[in-house]
């Protein structure tokens, strides 16, 4: 199946991305990033919390949080479970071509 856009193997969840529109993506999403960090630069207290973080080390971005926010600490959990535990290797048929106009980027870590 194909939108233009990326193409999907009908067989499992594995896509192929355009490059370039990968990149155009991401471009606009740090754009963005940077238009609200613009925005909130004059607020007393923002705290930035990442999906990343919040992936592997919960517990520590949950108290993060909790501090911030001036609550009593209390343990909390999520029961999210992420989607695609795949190794993005196995999602993306051209893992090897994203990885290679990734490398030396911003955006590298990403694909770990």
């Amino acid at each position: 199946m194909s939108n233009g856009k990326y193409r999907q193997d009908t067989k499992s969840k594995a896509i192929e991305l355009l490059p370039e529109v990968l990149l155009q993506r991401m471009g606009h999403i740090e754009h963005l990033q940077q238009v609200f960090a613009r925005q909130l630069k004059d607020y007393p207290a923002v705290l930035s919390i990442s999906y990343e973080a919040l992936q592997a080390t919960p517990e520590e971005e949950f108290a993060r949080i909790q501090k911030f926010l001036g609550v009593r600490p209390q343990a909390l959990y999520s029961l999210l479970k992420k989607q695609n535990p795949e190794p993005l290797s196995q999602l993306l048929l051209n893992y090897a071509e994203i990885q290679q106009e990734l490398q030396g980027s911003a955006w590298e870590g990403f694909l770990e």
